[in-house]
C-alpha cells in the first residue's frame, strides 16, 4: 500500500491521445517497478516533475508489473531488481515489452545480476538515485527514443 505522499504522485491512468506535456514537449508513459516505499516517493517525485514524464502506474510485485505493462502500454519502465513474484511465477523480465524502454534502478550492478540476458537493451540508473542522475538518465533515455522514432 502506498503512503498518502506517494499516491499524491500518482497519476490518471486513461492517457489515451496524449502526446504533449506542461511545455508542449513530447511526453511519456512510464511505469515505476519498486517495493520500498522510499524509493516510491523519491522516484515518484522525480518523475512527477519531469515535464516529458507522465507516470501512468506504480507495480510491487512481477504479478502487478505484468498486469500493468499490458493495461498501460509504457513507453519507459523504471525496473528494480528485485521485487516479490506477488503469487505469479509466469512472467519474468524477459517478457517486457519490445517497444518499451527499460531503466533498470537497482542497487546490484547489472553487470552482477544474473538474469541480466532477459532484458533487452538496458540502462542503468544505480541506486541510491539523486534528482540529476535522474534527470540526465531520462534524458538520456529521450534522445534514443527520438533517434528510434526517425528510423
Amino acid at each position: 500500500m502506498l503512503t498518502k505522499k506517494a499516491k499524491r504522485f500518482q497519476r490518471p491512468l486513461d492517457t489515451a491521445g496524449l502526446t504533449q506535456g506542461r511545455s508542449g514537449a513530447n511526453v511519456f508513459g512510464c511505469i515505476l517497478v519498486e517495493n520500498e516505499y522510499l524509493a516510491i516517493e523519491m522516484m515518484q517525485e522525480y518523475i512527477h516533475t519531469h515535464e516529458n514524464l507522465l507516470l501512468l502506474g506504480t507495480a510491487q510485485t512481477l504479478a502487478e508489473l505484468r498486469h500493468l505493462t499490458i493495461k498501460l502500454k509504457p513507453e519507459i519502465i523504471f525496473l528494480d531488481l528485485i521485487i516479490p513474484s506477488g503469487g505469479y511465477r509466469d512472467f519474468d523480465y524477459g517478457m517486457l515489452p519490445d517497444h518499451a524502454t527499460v531503466v533498470v534502478v537497482s542497487g546490484i550492478p547489472l553487470a552482477l545480476y544474473d538474469k541480466k540476458h532477459l532484458l533487452k537493451n538496458p540502462i542503468e540508473l544505480p541506486k541510491p538515485v539523486s534528482h540529476e542522475s535522474f534527470n540526465k538518465c531520462v534524458e538520456r533515455v529521450i534522445k534514443e527514443r527520438k533517434r528510434e522514432a526517425c528510423r
